[in-house]
């Protein structure tokens, strides 16, 4: 896992694994939808994995992300069931630097200066 942080970013994305963000990167290319915001895209190879590096890394890297990032967006597969799988997701990030949304899909609103969440499970991506 890339574990290279760039603290002036302030839009990261962590996907689950190569498809994801070959697809996140082809989304935000076509769409502009970042429009000319830098972001990082992060892959954690792996579900487990990106569990833990929400858990461990960003918590204990706190003080960094809740200084310099705006937006944090996690996308996953969804194969497993998905109401599931964004219950977890939000245990990993429940601390005080984040606003959790209410539903997957939507990004959570921002509160002062703590971390917008958006949750996003896509269909199975296989290689």
């Amino acid at each position: 896992m890339n574990n290279k942080f760039k603290p002036n970013l302030k839009r990261i994305i962590i996907v689950e694994g190569k498809k994801d963000e070959e697809v996140c990167r082809e989304i935000i290319s076509t769409n502009k939808i970042l429009g000319d915001d830098e972001f990082e895209i992060i892959n954690s190879k792996g579900i487990n994995k990106l569990k833990n590096y929400l858990k461990f890394i960003i918590n204990k890297q706190r003080h960094i992300y809740h200084r310099f990032t705006e937006k944090l967006l996690v996308l996953v597969d969804a194969d497993e069931d998905c109401t599931k799988r964004f219950e977890e997701i939000l245990k990993c990030l429940n601390n005080e630097i984040f606003v959790l949304p209410d539903k997957p899909g939507v990004f959570s609103d921002r509160k002062g200066n703590r971390i917008s969440v958006l949750f996003l499970s896509a269909p199975t991506m296989k290689a």
